[in-house]
């Protein structure tokens, strides 16, 4: 399930890097910087994702050891 998740992630983050890409306007300041806020947030995202997969998955070893 969480595969799914960080794909959707991913594809958010791969459609706003080609939309930038393909400008033909080419790339303002504020491009740039929203650019770059928008990775740290897909990347920020798919570490929490990750996280939260990491915990899932020690609490259901935990939970079946008991």
């Amino acid at each position: 399930m969480l595969d799914h998740l960080i794909d959707l992630v991913m594809a958010i983050w791969n459609a706003d890097s080609e939309m930038c890409d393909n400008s033909l306007v080419g790339e303002s300041e504020m491009d740039r910087k929203s650019r770059g806020c928008v990775s740290i947030v897909c990347g920020g995202l798919i570490a929490l994702l990750l996280l939260a997969g990491i915990i899932a998955g020690a609490f259901w070893w935990w939970a079946g050891r008991r």
